[in-house]
């Protein structure tokens, strides 16, 4: 399921707050490693939530911006009307 942001063909990543709940949403694994303190920032697509979930189930800021403000250049849109370029921070 994508919400919960479990990959039956990769693995689902560790939620760095809770290695026993899920990392949610499809942009999970750029989250994950900024929770985990990896990195400061990371960018992710964000159509429906697909940052800002992992971001709260991750104890992180998930941020979509307007559209425009982060080049989508070389993104393969899900959805070109409503996907955005996100990025995910420590706080």
């Amino acid at each position: 399921m994508i919400i919960r942001g479990e990959n039956i063909h990769y693995g689902t990543p560790r939620n760095p707050c809770a290695a026993d709940r899920v990392p949610g949403g499809s942009s999970n694994g750029s989250t994950v490693v900024v929770g985990a303190e990896f990195v400061d920032f990371s960018i992710g697509t964000d159509c429906l939530g697909s940052t800002r979930i992992p971001a709260s189930y991750c104890g992180i800021f998930g941020v979509r911006p307007s559209h425009g403000i982060i080049s989508k250049l070389g993104v393969i849109p899900m959805a070109q009307s409503f996907d955005t370029v996100g990025n995910n921070l420590i706080t």
